[in-house]
């Protein structure tokens, strides 16, 4: 009788320590769906890197998430609503093939937008430029800004849709001034 109780104690040991394993493992696949999930939300954009042939790179801000594919090429991700900075360049044994830069706001799903090669899904064109001179221009003008101190990714949407009209034709753009960084400040203060 008492070894039957045992044996009976074992089992059932046996079949709690099961269920909890069983338990654990639907939290974890319960927490990866939503992740998944929640990844789906998030905007894609392509970065690869060969010396001397294709360098699509972020210029601004960190990533949300990164998942590298193999050495040279990563994808990176970002929430919805966010102002991002993307170069494209690309060359072959002839010389530069294409030079872009371009500064985009992320979307939700669903809402529609400009598809850009290397982004997915569609994103809000803010600032676009084409060739080596207004690519060139644009860089620099980051650089500057950065330079001063000034964190770009915090920057208005009109700041940059100013900066392209300014690269557009061919004008010196207007420094990002005290007063619009108090407007950038007070609206930071609105949106939390």
């Amino acid at each position: 009788m008492a070894r039957r109780r045992t044996e009976i104690q074992k089992t059932w040991r046996s079949c709690l320590l099961s269920y909890r394993r069983f338990a654990r493992l639907v939290a974890v696949f319960q927490r990866a769906i939503n992740f998944v999930d929640n990844f789906t939300e998030l905007t894609a954009f392509e970065i690869h890197y060969f010396k001397g042939r294709v360098n699509y790179r972020l210029l601004f801000p960190a990533p949300a998430f990164r998942r590298w594919i193999d050495r040279e090429r990563s994808i990176v991700y970002f929430p919805s609503n966010t102002i991002v900075g993307y170069g494209r360049w690309r060359a072959n044994e002839y010389g530069t093939q294409i030079w872009r830069c371009f500064v985009l706001r992320t979307l939700a799903p669903n809402n529609p937008g400009v598809c850009i090669p290397g982004v997915s899904p569609s994103v809000e064109i803010l600032l676009s430029t084409r060739g080596a001179r207004r690519s060139k221009q644009f860089l620099a003008s980051i650089d500057g800004l950065k330079r001063r101190g000034d964190v770009v990714e915090s920057f208005s949407a009109s700041y940059w849709r100013h900066l392209h009209l300014m690269l557009q034709l061919n004008h010196e753009p207007h420094a990002f001034g005290e007063a619009q960084r108090a407007a950038v400040s007070v609206k930071q203060k609105v949106v939390r």
